[in-house]
């Protein structure tokens, strides 16, 4: 190989693994090379790493069975609520509150209270204690 240092060219005989005496500008150059091309793939294994790490989690073993969900139903018992019962809107059937306004039949509740349908019954409820004031059966049709 031929090595240009100081404006004078010396042959030299070398194995292939030694270096090659280069004029320093050269190096420099050499060097900001070498960064960039290490920084570019630095940044492209970064953005290569969580794709790599994430095939395998990927990757389905068709050999096994499926595993099955299972939907579990729970059956609602509904209940007829009576005076004096501490009423629950999950065991009403169809429940919702019943404006009196709608309904012949219904005068304006006490304060603190307020009607609810529980299936074809109407029930005056107090808000606060959910206690059950007076029912009304076959209300609503």
């Amino acid at each position: 190989m031929w090595a240009k240092r100081d404006n004078l060219q010396h042959s030299i005989t070398a194995p292939k693994a030694a270096f090659v005496v280069m004029p320093d500008e050269t190096f420099a150059a050499t060097k900001e090379d070498t960064m960039k091309k290490f920084t570019t793939a630095l940044i492209a294994a970064a953005l290569l790493a969580p794709t790599l790490s994430a095939a395998p989690a990927l990757a389905r073993d068709d050999h096994r069975p499926q595993q099955s969900h299972k939907v579990v139903t729970k059956k609602v018992t509904y209940k007829n609520f009576r005076k004096g019962d501490r009423f629950d809107h999950r065991y009403a059937r169809n429940y919702q509150v019943v404006d009196y306004h709608r309904y012949r039949n219904l005068k304006a509740p006490p304060r603190g209270y307020h009607y609810v349908r529980s299936g074809n019954d109407v029930l005056l409820v107090a808000i606060t204690s959910g206690v059950v004031a007076s029912v009304l059966t076959g209300m609503i049709r």
